[in-house]
């Protein structure tokens, strides 16, 4: 009987000093994901803010080229009163 509570005992002993070895494998498994999913968060992070500066640039080159439209349909409008004024003048000089 002693002999069969020594064999249980060490088989036991045996089977818990392998479930702490899983225990901490898990546990340095469990660290390291952690550390990951925080450079993950960091990663996204910085990719959100660098979207967030290319959105504003692009907003930003939008104005300017709606902008710069505005400005060259000024500027053949005006040549366009020019040219009919110059006309006018050609006219009335004939």
């Amino acid at each position: 009987m002693d002999k069969d509570n020594l064999l249980i005992q060490a088989e036991l002993v045996g089977l818990l000093k392998d479930a702490e070895e899983e225990a901490r494998e898990l546990e340095s498994e469990i660290a390291r994901l952690e550390s990951e999913k925080i450079s993950l968060i960091e990663s996204l992070h910085s990719a959100h803010e660098t979207n967030l500066a290319w959105e504003k640039k692009v907003h930003l080159a939008k104005e300017l080229q709606q902008s710069m439209k505005k400005e060259q349909q000024g500027s053949t409008s005006a040549l366009k009163m020019e040219i009919h004024h110059m006309q006018v003048l050609a006219n009335v000089a004939t």
